[in-house]
């Protein structure tokens, strides 16, 4: 896979999702494995090839904003009381009003964690979250949700 460029053999899905995402920067490899080493994880496959492809970012599943923090940026948003190697869970992204994803060490599943509320959903990988999106239909998700994706496209335009 070209750095930069989603490879003709990576899950549409995730072609798709890479394609909504801004800034187009391509990935940092290099940071991604130093920040592996220093959290004391090994990125799932399909996070890596999101990651070879941009460094972070923000796009949308199921129309949510999901943020990927840049790899360079990865050992610093884990250095805090949720996360780094003594907790349970890796941080890689947020949507920006809460909403936190990262990956449980324990079972190597995306987590989504809700701030605020004690809500946990857990999918088997990225691309299990982008088919099988957790289902946060009722008012009060909606609402945040609008919110979310409205300040995600204004920072996009940006």
């Amino acid at each position: 896979m070209a750095r930069g460029k989603p490879d003709d053999g990576l899950d549409s899905r995730l072609v798709e999702f890479i394609g909504t995402m801004t800034p187009a920067t391509p990935g940092d490899l290099d940071a991604l494995g130093t920040a592996g080493r220093a959290l004391g994880v090994v990125w799932p496959a399909d996070y890596e090839a999101i990651m070879t492809v941009r460094d972070g970012g923000t796009g949308e599943i199921d129309g949510w904003p999901v943020q990927l923090y840049p790899a360079g940026k990865l050992v610093e948003v884990n250095a805090g009381p949720r996360g780094g190697t003594g907790t349970g869970v890796v941080w890689f992204g947020w949507d920006g009003f809460g909403e936190s994803y990262g990956f449980d060490r324990a079972s190597g599943k995306v987590v989504l964690r809700t701030n605020g509320d004690d809500v946990e959903v857990k999918r088997d990988s990225i691309l299990d979250w982008i088919r099988h999106p957790p289902d946060f239909s009722d008012s009060r998700y909606e609402a945040v949700r609008s919110l979310a994706l409205a300040e995600a496209r204004r920072n996009r335009r940006g």
